[in-house]
């Protein structure tokens, strides 16, 4: 018999928190804006480190308008810009390394727990993924851009009536915190060895989930917002 978990509801972002692959978008990002020069590579890279988990199509909004002095991009060039990017990125995502200690954490709330994948990738493009690594199995649903991480939080608790107090959101950004925190949500921080903590001094944090006994992350997360008594 399996023991009863702390959280009713885990939702994972997935870049940085299920797959190493947050270096791998930011140099995407970059290889878009080549034929800019290097100065603009730069500010689209620092733009989008600094702005984890928000879908790639306001980045390229602001890239346009704010770094290049362009009208709105049209949905044509959005979508011209979004399938090249994709070139650039899926083989490499797919072929990435999962976050250490992430496969413990999968298989132990495997039957726990539902789980779901709450991410700025679109949609389409994070079921590929997710499937052509063999992660379906876990994840209830797949929740990917246009629709944002706020909105789907409070999808997946209404649909599921979970209470906000028994769900976990695990992200590796601010934009994911935000999310949680709008959603009255437990958080728990990854924050990669060498990169800054976007995050407030009272969230809880992790570098991996190796530390995680067995891949039980009961008790993490549970000073960000509000704890359980």
């Amino acid at each position: 018999m399996t023991a009863a978990p702390l959280y009713d509801v885990l939702l994972f972002d997935f870049d940085g928190v299920i797959v190493e692959s947050v270096d791998i978008k930011t140099a995407a990002f970059g290889t878009l804006y080549a034929e800019h020069g290097e100065a603009i590579c730069a500010e689209v890279r620092a733009y989008h480190s600094a702005h984890g988990g928000v879908s790639r199509y306001e980045k390229f909004r602001y890239f346009d308008t704010v770094l290049l002095g362009l009208p709105a991009p049209s949905a044509a060039r959005e979508h011209e810009l979004d399938e090249r990017f994709s070139a650039l990125v899926l083989a490499a995502v797919v072929a990435a390394p999962l976050v250490c200690g992430i496969a413990a954490v999968l298989d132990y709330y495997l039957r726990r727990a539902p789980m779901y994948v709450v991410s700025g990738t679109p949609e389409i493009e994070l079921t590929t993924i997710i499937e052509r690594r063999g992660l379906g199995r876990y994840f209830q649903r797949l929740c990917g851009s246009p629709v944002d991480k706020l909105t789907h939080i409070a999808d997946i608790l209404a649909a599921g009536q979970h209470a906000p107090e028994r769900a976990l959101v695990i992200g590796d950004a601010y934009t994911d915190y935000a999310a949680a925190a709008g959603n009255g949500t437990h958080f728990l921080g990854r924050v990669a060895p060498g990169v800054p903590n976007p995050f407030p001094s009272q969230v809880a944090v992790v570098e991996d989930f190796d530390h995680c006994a067995g891949g039980c992350l009961d008790g993490w997360g549970r000073s960000a917002l509000s704890p359980l008594s």
